[in-house]
């Protein structure tokens, strides 16, 4: 008869060795698992923002009227040349600024000044609208600028005392959220927007969202974000 000698000590060093790797691989797995989770969920909490695909920012308006003269001037980030693509082309900032007068000089001049440095020239006349124009590369963030127009000064003041692209933009994206996501791939956006900040006995803003045919979703909001008319 013959017997077979069975080590117990050494078959329970093997089962435990075994049980243990089996844990370790299990324990690894549900650690990347959950990275893995965690890393879709930051993913997924970051908010979608339309503020990078600004194309145009028109982003302070300045009013002011003295001696039959009548001031705005407009503080403008925007993309040249000038296209409704919904692409994005190279941004620069300008201010414009139109004028109405009472009286029509002969040859209408402007000057202005801002952080210490002076600005101004001939001004340029609309047949059409009956107004004058002046435009520079400039970005003011002053609350209000001196103007002499024709030798006369007039103080135009900044209507819009906070910028609140971000909190327009963002309130636009939750709102429109329906007619936004097709225009989305993955993270990015296929359009171009415009923010226009309007002052009429309060302050406004007009919302473009431009696609890549061209076509244009326009939004007036409150100056909230709240939005009170839409048109495409």
């Amino acid at each position: 008869m013959s017997f077979y000698h069975i080590d117990l000590k050494n078959a329970s060093i093997c089962v435990n060795f075994s049980l243990r790797a089996v844990i370790q691989s299990t324990m690894k797995k549900i650690c990347l698992s959950i990275l893995f989770f965690l890393f879709v969920c930051a993913g997924c909490s970051t908010k979608f923002s339309l503020v990078p695909y600004l194309s145009e920012n028109r982003y302070a308006v300045y009013l002011g009227e003295a001696h039959g003269v009548k001031v705005q001037a407009n503080a403008v980030t925007r993309e040249y040349p000038y296209l409704a693509d919904g692409l994005i082309g190279e941004l620069s900032t300008v201010i414009e600024v139109s004028v109405t007068m009472d009286e029509k000089p002969d040859l209408p001049t402007i000057s202005f000044t801002v952080d210490e440095k002076t600005y101004g020239g001939e001004l340029s006349y609309d047949t059409v609208s009956g107004k004058y124009s002046y435009s520079c590369t400039l970005s003011p963030t002053a609350d209000a600028i001196d103007f002499t127009v024709a030798g006369k000064t007039v103080t135009a003041i900044k209507m819009n005392k906070t910028d609140n692209t971000e909190l327009i933009l963002s309130k636009v994206a939750e709102s429109e959220s329906e007619y936004l996501t097709p225009m989305r791939s993955g993270k990015y956006f296929l359009g171009e927007v415009y923010l226009r900040t309007i002052y009429d006995d309060g302050i406004y803003y007009y919302v473009g969202i431009v696609d890549q045919s061209g076509t244009i979703y326009s939004l007036l909001t409150d100056e909230d974000g709240n939005v009170l008319a839409r048109k495409k």
